[in-house]
């Protein structure tokens, strides 16, 4: 047998596609391309974890030790509050 192996057609093909893919595009390489920011966040989920905290301040410098850029609310709490807390809280969380 005298054709090509298959891993002289693979690697022959991916280099062949590499080259073309810097040719097209304009000698740029895919990794330098600018991206958007990101449209989701890296969310840390206290509940899930097994972390309770009654106040946010402790889970937002938590999550930004890590790296996490939202945290999700605690829903129950939520709830149980009287609503002068969550007018409160609202106007905390808008800024």
């Amino acid at each position: 047998m005298n054709g090509i192996h298959r891993r002289q057609f693979l690697s022959q093909s991916t280099r062949s596609a590499a080259a073309l893919s810097v040719i097209f595009s304009g000698g740029r390489s895919l990794l330098s391309v600018e991206r958007e920011p990101y449209q989701m966040t890296i969310d840390l989920t206290p509940g899930a974890i097994g972390v309770e905290a009654r106040h946010p301040a402790p889970l937002n410098a938590l999550a930004a030790k890590h790296g996490f850029t939202s945290v999700a609310p605690n829903v129950s709490a939520l709830a149980a509050q009287a609503s002068s807390s969550s007018i409160f809280l609202r106007k905390a969380l808008k800024g």
